[in-house]
């Protein structure tokens, strides 16, 4: 199902790109996933890690990952995915109740704190960073 899960990111996801200007699925997808392989085995976390994206950055809705990938996957997806409306500590305290969110949502950040990824590391960058390793310390504070 992991392969089935990042043929569908990479459809999906296809003419994006990320911060560095890198196409989005070779560069962010697919490092999110090699993260979230060294911090655990489990295969719901790795296929949650491929799709954790396509709801926030495409029009793929909730219940089209629950279709394809059960609900547990989509529940995860659901988590990790940034709603406008949702307060940024509230939001990374229900990924933290969730230890499979939480381990996504650590994959997440450990390649978007990443600054040799960036060509050119600006002022902006650096405070993102620094906002980005916060959030990790405290996702990984259990």
């Amino acid at each position: 199902m992991l392969k089935q899960a990042l043929e569908f990111a990479k459809l999906k996801h296809k003419g994006q790109v990320d911060k560095a200007n890198v196409d989005y699925f070779s560069g962010h997808i697919l490092s999110v996933v090699a993260n979230a392989k060294k911090l655990t085995n489990d295969e719901i976390v790795h296929i949650a890690s491929a799709l954790h994206d396509v709801v926030e950055d495409t029009n793929v809705k909730i219940k089209e990952i629950a279709d394809l990938f059960g609900e547990e996957v989509a529940e995860i997806v659901q988590l990790v995915t940034k709603n406008n409306q949702t307060n940024i500590k509230e939001y990374y305290k229900e990924i933290k109740e969730c230890e499979k969110a939480r381990l996504v949502k650590i994959a997440d950040l450990m390649h978007n704190s990443d600054l040799t990824r960036l060509p050119v590391i600006k002022q902006r960058d650096l405070l993102r960073n620094e906002r980005y390793k916060n959030y990790i310390y405290y996702l990984k504070d259990i």
